[in-house]
């Protein structure tokens, strides 16, 4: 079938919109079920006494009593609270819990304490090794790592071939020996760290330590060995000279060349 539109007015543009019917549906609605629910109109429970300030004023805090009036809402319903407060909170619940249970607690309003946990680590370490420790609560979060840096002092240096030429070593392997007898034989120290826990942690939530350790790369200058004919030539060239010894006299003639080899270049 054929149809013919005309648009008779001129000073228009003719829209046609055109569509087929395929499918009819017959929709209906049914209850399907229905729950009965009593809404009780509630205000906002506030856990503080009437007239009590959000924030503590140092003024109207003087002792245990005013601290304990203050919270005592808040105390009496902590074990309920717990379960559904954000872990944020949780801290300054807990320490509220302990004041309440203290008698001998008494509130400081002046300053603001964070709890600092004081690790100690006791054994043999090594000059080019730093040692760190991270701690690990039972919500699966970890503060750390931080290194050790309190008794490093203890940790005597090597000796060098510039400051110590008497015992510095002249070899790789006499190198490896001594760091080994340092681990295992040298007396042990003890290596101390003060770690600050953020406000959202409190120390009752910690379950453990982590101790790990780095080493960082180690350069060694070897002195000359003194069997060697290189060594046996050159004291024997110096040898009359008032150096104390061939290590010292050859670290000090190195020094001169090089001071020497840098003031050519300069000019």
């Amino acid at each position: 079938m054929t149809k013919v539109i005309t648009n008779n007015n001129r000073a228009h543009a003719l829209t046609v919109q055109y569509w087929e019917v395929l499918r009819q549906y017959d929709v209906s609605t049914a209850v399907n079920g229905v729950t009965l629910v009593c809404f009780v109109p509630m205000d906002v429970l506030r856990f503080l006494p009437a007239g009590e300030l959000l924030h503590i004023d140092p003024d109207l805090i003087n002792d245990r009593s005013d601290m304990i009036s203050r919270y005592s809402r808040l105390a009496s319903h902590a074990d309920v609270l717990k379960r559904y407060l954000p872990r944020k909170y949780r801290n300054g619940l807990n320490k509220l819990e302990e004041f309440a249970a203290n008698p001998m607690a008494q509130p400081e309003i002046e300053a603001y304490k964070q709890d600092v946990i004081d690790v100690k680590l006791t054994g043999t370490f090594l000059p080019m090794e730093d040692v760190y420790v991270s701690i690990r609560t039972k919500y699966r979060t970890v503060v750390g790592a931080i290194r050790i840096s309190g008794g490093r002092s203890a940790i005597s240096p090597l000796p060098q071939f510039d400051t110590d030429p008497q015992n510095a070593y002249s070899s790789r392997e006499d190198l490896l020996d001594a760091l080994y007898k340092r681990r295992t034989q040298e007396a042990p120290i003890e290596l101390n760290v003060s770690v600050a826990l953020p406000a959202s942690i409190s120390p009752d939530e910690i379950i453990g330590f982590d101790i790990t350790r780095r080493f960082h790369p180690i350069n060694y200058k070897l002195k000359p060995k003194e069997d060697e004919e290189a060594y046996e030539a050159l004291k024997e060239a110096f040898k009359d000279s008032d150096a104390d010894d061939l290590n010292s006299l050859l670290n000090s003639t190195l020094k001169d060349m090089l001071k020497e080899f840098t003031l050519e270049r300069m000019n």
